[in-house]
Formats: structure tokens, sequence, C-alpha cells
């Protein structure tokens, strides 16, 4: 009957709503999740020793990379880091770390370039 298929429908669109709901709710979640995480490991990056690398004035730099200067310690292959050299986007003597991370991540990245300096 017409009087079913509009209850149908109407349930249909009810129940489509809500999964849209919860969707939006876990965005909101991951977003506000990922800027926590970008926040803490920016703030863990000015604990790298500055013979390795000079992040810089990190609270200005915006986005999920640190940009930040080699030090004369540097050496990314004997830390195991993957980090990419900035020669790459036309500035040679940085290097761009991914700072998307864990934060468990982060510190052992951190850890390893600070064992660089004896």
């Amino acid at each position: 009957s017409s009087a079913a298929s509009d209850v149908y429908k109407r349930q249909a669109q009810e129940f489509a709503l809500n999964i849209y709901k919860s969707i939006i709710d876990r965005e909101d979640w991951f977003m506000s999740k990922a800027r926590k995480v970008l926040v803490s490991n920016r703030l863990k990056a000015k604990d790298i020793n500055p013979e390795v690398l000079l992040p810089g004035n990190i609270e200005t730099q915006a986005g999920m990379f640190l940009w930040a200067k080699k030090g004369p310690m540097l050496d990314l292959d004997k830390a195991q880091i993957n980090a990419i050299d900035g020669e790459h986007f036309g500035a040679p003597g940085f290097v761009r770390m991914n700072l998307g991370i864990p934060s468990i991540v982060m510190d052992e990245v951190v850890k390893r370039l600070n064992q660089l300096v004896p």
C-alpha cells in the first residue's frame, strides 16, 4: 500500500540521516585528535638537540610537516629516520619531517636523533 511505502521511505531516510550524523561526529573526533597529535609532536620536536636539527619557530609552522635546519650532527641513515631533504622543495640545508605520526613514534624519532650527539 501507499501508506506502508511512505512509512518505509521515512524509516529509510531516518536511517540514512543517522548514519550521516555518526560519520560527521567521527570526523569531528578525528580532526580533534589529529590536531592534538600534531601539536604534541610539534612540541616534542623542540626536544631535538640543535646539533642535529634546528626546528626554528615551531609554533608558527602550519600543517603536518616540520621544516628544520640541518645541524652538523645530522645523519638520518645512522639514526634510521626517514625525512625528506629540503633541497627537493627548494630549501637546501633543511629537512621536512612528517608530524602526522603516532606520538610514541615521535618519541622514538626524538630519541634516535638525540643519540647522534655523544
